[in-house]
């Protein structure tokens, strides 16, 4: 996963330093700041924030130093509560394979096959399998463009959260009831309700990860939108940066996803197949519980803000116009000629959506620009998805000696637990100190 930081979040960099109150609505806050002229020793005036910050000159900015700021332990509360819902998430995933492909096993009515048995259901089979856990993802993937639009236009991001947890809730329960003994024991009446299960369940995931994500960086943002200079112990006067600090906050942000990804897959492959999959399903939902107990309690610590609208319709109404308007189909998109003729200055009869400046086109044409990467992502997923399908089809026709044919998914998330706090901790400082610049695509490519 990448821990880039958002495009948003640069600009955040940018900006000027609003008056920090917590515990209030973003709404509540004092507008944009301007700060006050203090002099200086070195006779140069330095731009001061309304809480003492000191931002740094245009020297400043090539002389001194960058580091990454503290992290507020809301932050980290959200980590958690991302940590509990990716335990739910794949744990109760992890044994879908399984569960869906294979029958019951002699003399089980909980699907658990013990030592020398293969754990099972439905036993429809590697395609049924196949198919929904396809579905699965599918659905948790496309519903977050759902449960960011409900935040942006309706709802705001924390209560989105909460009506995702609801929402997966509801499915997880649904589950749970599929793997009954005495429902399991009716392939055909577990497989109903398995599969409305899922589509609540994905639906709710979908509006969660929409969301919880960007209520890390707004947290950090409004505490610390842009860079200032501060003086170490040792005398050096350093630049905290916030882009080296999102990028930090989202390191550990990953960390915590994949503790929670790793721990709920291990321990629920193995509930699966010495005890049963209704355990297999309820330990996940219980951790899930934590999720809205946390939120609950850190709301009015939480920065909220206010839904402003969606800018997704207007920036496919924009695209959409500009083909229409030129030549060249989709591919013209990366000539200066098809943006300069969509802006609002260029065009004399507006249409009635066009509410907006040159300067939101600018912004729309850098977003379509960033997501050419995304390209690439079909490449990974094609392989990565072998990993929690195909794969556990063949470790069950392995000799496997008591170990679960699902524990090989867990090979992803226990590399990424290796390899997050050593680039965190020396692979990343060494380039830095290096003097090299290591920007988040070339992150990505390495």
């Amino acid at each position: 996963m990448s821990t880039a930081p958002d495009l948003d979040m640069v600009d955040a960099a940018q900006a000027d330093f609003p008056a920090i109150e917590k515990g209030v609505n973003s709404e509540k806050k004092p507008g944009a700041y301007q700060g006050d002229l203090l002099p200086t020793n070195d006779s140069h005036e330095t731009l001061a924030g309304p809480n003492g910050e000191i931002c740094p000159t245009l020297e400043e900015q090539t002389t001194l130093r960058r580091v990454h700021g503290k992290v507020s332990w809301l932050i980290y509360t959200i980590g958690f509560v991302e940590m509990c819902e990716r335990f739910a998430y794949y744990g109760t995933t992890a044994v879908f394979v399984n569960f869906i492909a294979y029958p019951l096993p002699p003399n089980s009515t909980t699907g658990a096959g013990g030592t020398h048995e293969q754990a099972g259901a439905l036993g429809l089979g590697q395609r049924a399998s196949t198919a929904l856990t396809l579905f699965n993802t599918f659905w948790s993937y496309v519903m977050p463009l759902v449960g960011g639009y409900l935040a942006d236009t309706y709802w705001g991001r924390y209560l989105t959260i909460q009506y995702a947890i609801v929402v997966a809730t509801f499915g997880h329960i649904l589950i749970i009831i599929a793997a009954i003994p005495s429902v399991i024991s009716n392939p055909s009446g577990a497989l109903g309700a398995f599969i409305i299960g899922l589509v609540f369940f994905g639906t709710g995931v979908g509006w969660f990860k929409a969301n919880i994500s960007p209520l890390i960086a707004e947290q950090y943002e409004l505490t610390q939108p842009r860079q200032t200079v501060k003086t170490l112990p040792s005398g050096e006067r350093v630049i905290v940066d916030p882009v080296m600090t999102i990028s930090r906050v989202y390191m550990r942000y990953y960390f915590l996803i994949n503790v929670g990804a790793l721990v709920g897959q291990v321990s629920m492959v193995y509930a699966e197949k010495y005890v049963g999959f209704w355990l297999s399903y309820l330990l996940p939902t219980i951790m899930f519980f934590c999720c809205p107990v946390v939120m609950v309690l850190c709301r009015n610590q939480y920065a909220k803000r206010p839904p402003t609208g969606s800018v997704l319709g207007k920036s496919i109404a924009l695209v959409g116009y500009g083909i229409k308007q030129g030549h060249g189909g989709i591919f013209a998109m990366r000539k200066d000629s098809f943006w300069e003729r969509i802006k609002p200055s260029a065009v004399p009869n507006r249409p009635s959506w066009m509410t907006f400046d040159d300067a939101w086109v600018d912004e729309v044409r850098r977003g379509v620009m960033a997501c050419a990467v995304f390209l690439w992502f079909p490449v990974f997923w094609l392989a990565y998805g072998q990993i929690s399908n195909n794969l556990i089809n063949q470790a069950a026709t392995m000799r496997l000696d008591g170990l679960p044919n699902d524990i090989i998914t867990n090979l992803n998330p226990f590399a990424l637990l290796i390899f997050i706090p050593i680039c965190d901790k020396l692979i990343y400082p060494a380039i830095e100190r290096a003097g090299l610049r290591f920007t988040p695509i070339k992150k990505i490519t390495v």
